[in-house]
This record gives structure tokens, sequence and C-alpha cells, in this order.
């Protein structure tokens, strides 16, 4: 197989197919390499050896702890010159993965650790991907991944916080603290992400591209989210579901229209708290007045001069019904 020097080495697509195992081949590792300069990590990371093996894409899965996602890949213009840099050249840096134990009823035999866009890539020309072969536990796994993309495009801050999410429920590590030392993570920059995993809901996730937004942004949608005087949570996911559009259509504008949102929520909310008086020729007839979970209307003596409270809560009660509501007539406890 013919052989390019770019880097760390070259995998030829066009070469002739390898078999499942794969052929053992080796390269000459630059001294300022991308692992020797990612040492900065409070635990030790598994050292990666120069050997490598093709192995077809196809039988290599994702890792089910990995920091990124397929949808992420889709709107990534980072990732289409990848697969077309891969379709020319070749892969110029091979992946790390780990053996699968046991016998795999989906027929993968490997487990891709690092390398998630390239593997991507690979799968979509359906050619081999040249890798590094290691056994490693959840946790060297996730330091190495961790380390490998330092200085690389990093994942967005939402997969990061779905991410360290996952590893905190499937027990990585029992506490925040825990998982920071073990991978390295500044404690704050932790909090912050998981503080976006864990507050914002699926109808706001289902209908915007949240990795495409930043984690200021991010961070200011969970403040807004959060109960406040006169603003239900979800009254605002509601609002913030309206401008999905909005938000896939200019992510980089997503700042200003959350401030936007916030303007518009407090303003209607303002004005629906002051409630509303209603006059008649008569005088005041009626006062309505909203508070949390609740209504308050008052008839004054207009209103009661032209209909009893018997006919204004048959009114009321009527209309309730054709909304849907089933009423029955509480009895008034002795």
């Amino acid at each position: 197989m013919s052989e390019k020097k770019h880097g760390k080495g070259l995998f030829n697509p066009s070469a002739p197919a390898m078999s499942d195992e794969g052929k053992k081949r080796t390269f000459a590792k630059p001294a300022n390499s991308k692992s020797a300069r990612s040492a900065a990590v409070t635990e030790p990371v598994p050292e990666v050896t120069d050997e490598y093996i093709e192995i077809p894409s196809k039988l290599v899965r994702n890792w089910r702890f990995k920091d990124r996602t397929a949808v992420e890949l889709e709107d990534d213009p980072e990732y289409s010159a990848l697969v077309d840099e891969i379709r020319e050249q070749g892969v110029i840096s091979p992946i790390t993965v780990r053996p699968i134990e046991g016998a795999s009823a989906d027929g993968f035999q490997y487990e891709e650790v690092v390398g998630f866009k390239r593997l991507s890539a690979c799968k979509a020309l359906g050619i081999d991907v040249p890798a590094h072969v290691r056994e490693l536990s959840d946790l060297e796994a996730a330091r190495l991944q961790k380390s490998e993309n330092t200085g690389r495009s990093a994942p967005s801050a939402w997969s990061l916080g779905q991410h360290y999410k996952t590893l905190l429920e499937q027990g990585m590590a029992e506490t925040q603290t825990q998982l920071a030392a073990s991978l390295g993570i500044d404690r704050v920059t932790l909090t912050n992400l998981l503080r976006i995993a864990n507050n914002i809901p699926d109808d706001i996730s289902k209908s915007i591209k949240l990795h495409r937004l930043g984690s200021t942004a991010l961070l200011k949608m969970v403040s807004l989210l959060g109960e406040k005087a006169g603003r239900s949570s979800e009254a605002m996911v509601d609002r913030i579901v309206e401008f999905a559009d909005e938000f896939n259509e200019k992510p980089e504008k997503s700042s200003t229209i959350l401030a936007k949102i916030e303007a518009s929520f407090d303003s209607s909310t303002q004005k629906s708290l002051s409630g509303s008086t209603f006059r008649s020729q008569k005088g005041k007839a009626l006062s309505v007045k909203p508070g949390k979970d609740k209504l308050s209307v008052t008839m004054h003596a207009a209103a009661l001069s032209v209909a009893s409270p018997e006919e204004i809560t048959e009114a009321l009660t009527k209309f309730l019904e054709a909304k849907g509501l089933t009423l029955e007539e509480a009895k008034n406890s002795k």
C-alpha cells in the first residue's frame, strides 16, 4: 500500500481492502505530537502506541460516552471538509478503539473512543479506518477522549453537558468534584455545563439546535427558565419554543433573541399582573386580578344590579364545561 507522510501518517482509501482482522502498521510520531501536548489533566492519560491496524469502519460502533452527537456533525462545516479530505487524501491520524468483549449481536468488534468525526467520515465513505487498539476502562477512555479534544475543534457546550451528565448517571464518579478531578476539568466549568444539561427541557432541545448556541446563551436560557414572581417556567418554555426558527436561523444572535424574549415576557406578565377593572354606565362592574395559579374575579354593585350571583355562577360554569371541564359543586365542610 502506498503511504504518504503528512503529520502522523496516512491511510489511503484507494488501496486494496484489508481483512476483518486488519493489517498492522507503524508510523513515526513527531515529538510535538498531540498526545505529547495534552498532559495537563490531573490523572495520567493512557499512552497511545505508534502501532495501528486498518479496520473496516462498519465493525466499529460509537462509544456510548462520546462527547459529540451525530446531529452536531450535520451543522459542522469542518466535518464536511474532513469528509472531502479523507475522500481525496485518506485518514491522516488514526482513531483509537477498544475491543468489544464477547460476541456483539449487532456485528461490531470494536468501540470508538477517540475519533468520532473521522470514524463517521469513513462510514459515510464506506472505507476502512486506521485505528490504535487499546484495552481501556471507561474512565481511562474518558480521560483519553478529553485529552485528545484539547487543541482540536471542541464539542459544543450542549454536547459536553450531556456527556458529563451521562458519566455521572452511569457511575463514572460519585460526585461532580470527583469527576472534575478525574478528567482534569475546571469545577466551575463543569457545574455550568451540568446546569445546562439538567435544566433545559426536552420541548426546547427538540425544537432548537442547542449545539449551535454558546455556553453564555445557554446559561442565560437556564436563568430565564427559573421560577420568578409572576413567571412560570412552563410559560417561559412555550415562549422560547415560539422563537425556535429564529434561534436556528441565527444562532449567533441567540443572546439578543433571549433578551427580546425576556423583555416581551416580563412586559406581558406585568400587564396581566396589574389586573383589569371594567366600568359601566352604573359604575364599577367587574375587577379581574391574576395571581399564581388562580384568577380572582370580583363582581361589583353595577354587575349585581343586572345579574344575580346564581346567574353569574351559572354562566361561568357553563363556559368552563364548554371548554372540557367536568364540574361538581363541592360540599362545604362543617
